[in-house]
């Protein structure tokens, strides 16, 4: 696993653990209603990075892999040994991926 993830891991249970269960239903009816964003993200027109956890269980890579496919020109990034909070989980390799897809990205157009 990454580096960070068994801290990530404690750190996330002491904050559900501290959570009413109210606000959890809650979150996850909300979660349950979203609506899908598949068209809408067709009609991206702004370069896009997706970044998953190799061992992302809540939104695992095929997800994202779909994800990437309807958006233009999407990048996506898989971490080795994350799971669903890869920038807590290894910020390293998350900063790494994020810096070469910024660093890829043409120029802004001079105004």
């Amino acid at each position: 696993p990454a580096p960070r993830r068994a801290a990530v891991e404690a750190a996330l249970r002491a904050a559900i653990a501290s959570t009413s269960p109210d606000t959890i239903r809650r979150a996850l009816v909300a979660l349950a209603e979203r609506p899908d964003m598949a068209a809408a993200a067709a009609s991206f027109d702004l370069p896009t990075l997706l970044v998953v956890g190799a061992d992302d269980a809540i939104t695992p890579p095929e997800c994202l892999e779909r994800a990437a496919a309807v958006i233009p020109g999407a990048r996506l990034s898989v971490v080795p040994g994350c799971g669903h909070l890869t920038p807590l989980e290894d910020p390293p390799a998350f900063n790494a991926a994020l810096a070469a897809f910024l660093e890829a990205l043409p120029p802004p157009d001079a105004a």
